[in-house]
């Protein structure tokens, strides 16, 4: 049990970035298999390089206003 628990925290991590590149420019799928193949940091690093507003995205919050004509009955 001991010998898999690294095995599980680098595949959680290879989950990890593949589910914040669903918004991404590549798709999930590219990282993932960066992520697998390199490393999760990689990973993480190529996806915020290759796409420098998905960084800030990250940050801001997203605010959705919307707004609906009154209708009179």
């Amino acid at each position: 049990m001991t010998a898999m628990l690294p095995i599980i925290v680098y595949a959680l991590l290879c989950l990890m970035v593949t589910a914040m590149s669903f918004r991404a420019r590549g798709g999930p799928l590219l990282y993932l298999v960066l992520s697998v193949a390199l490393s999760p940091v990689v990973g993480l690093l190529v996806l915020f390089l290759a796409n420098p507003d998905f960084a800030r995205s990250l940050s801001k919050p997203k605010i959705e206003v919307s707004i609906k004509p009154q209708t009179e009955v």
